[in-house]
């Protein structure tokens, strides 16, 4: 009845930056409790993560030995060089080091498949595959998409990759920017795409583009001096109150209180209050109130 289910592989690293190299520490735990032991192990790494070199899983009651298969996108495996019955017993654990360099347009999770292999004798599992799932360090750019992120064009060819925008996460009247990296099969030239996306666009005021969810933007400009625009979106018709705070929570000037269509809409605010004086500097709120939707926002002015 022995086999090797409960067997595990573990990598000490938690997440990874592009462009950067990482020594990994891969642990393999042989989690038979019936004597059976693990012979082979490898470990498939994804396109743009370049192996540099690895050791030997040791550790056990004897080494399994590298193939020492070094490149980009390559399976690194670790065999029992006697071709015998396996050196890392029932209960035992060993350890190994793989030395990678991670192309600077890898982006997103790195995936490594690994496989292990007992010695065959008893009732199955005799072989468990896995998955290492090491995050990309940093917010995960989440608005831009491509039909693509990895695949095969030779000399003189072409091939066509869509790209995806996706803003419902995104706040309005901000600006955002990525990069598009296209790296060659040995990860030495690199082609860099700016992307630039402007969720700010001049379609204010125009009542024939609606917008999925109500939305208040950032002001623009902010800090200013002595005036700033605000642009607010409303997916249905709505009763609208936009006002001015300051920071006790006093009312300072409304700049809106009517019913307004559906759509997007802007307005200026010249820097006075309701009884036509100048405000002075500092901090304020601007908060809007349309039907359930309410939120506010800072600002500050500068003199």
């Amino acid at each position: 009845d022995r086999s090797i289910d409960g067997s595990t592989l573990t990598c000490d690293l938690s997440s990874y930056t592009p462009g950067n190299s990482y020594t990994l520490t891969f642990t393999v735990t042989n989690g038979s409790s019936d004597a059976e032991w693990l012979t082979d192990i490898s470990i498939a790494f994804p396109a743009g993560v370049i192996v540099n070199g690895s050791t030997d899983f040791e550790g056990g009651s004897a080494p399994l030995v590298t193939n020492n298969e070094t490149g980009d996108g390559v399976t690194v495996t670790w065999i029992d060089p006697e071709g015998g019955y396996g050196n890392i017993h029932g209960n035992e654990s060993a350890t190994a080091t793989v030395d990678i360099t991670v192309s600077s347009g890898f982006g997103g999770d790195m995936t490594l498949n690994w496989h292990l292999v007992g010695d065959q004798w008893g009732s199955d599992p005799h072989e468990l595959d896995g998955q290492i799932v090491i995050p990309q360090e940093g917010e995960a750019i989440t608005w831009i998409s491509l039909s693509e992120t990895s695949g095969s064009v030779g000399p003189q060819e072409s091939n066509d990759v869509t790209v995806y925008f996706n803003s419902n996460d995104l706040e309005w009247g901000n600006i955002y920017t990525c990069e598009i990296h296209v790296t060659d099969d040995l990860g030495g030239n690199v082609t860099v795409i700016p992307v630039t996306l402007n969720y700010n666009g001049d379609d204010f005021n125009n009542n024939n583009i609606i917008p999925l969810k109500n939305e208040l933007a950032a002001n623009y400009p902010n800090p200013f001096n002595p005036t700033t625009t605000i642009k607010y979106g409303l997916k249905s018709d709505s009763n609208v109150n936009l006002a001015i705070y300051n920071l006790k929570g006093q009312l300072v000037k409304t700049l809106v209180n009517k019913h307004q269509k559906a759509g997007y809409h802007k307005i200026v605010w010249n820097g006075k209050d309701n009884n036509g004086k100048t405000a002075s500097s500092g901090v304020y709120f601007f908060r809007i109130n349309a039907g359930k939707f309410t939120s506010t926002k800072k600002m500050i002015m500068l003199k």
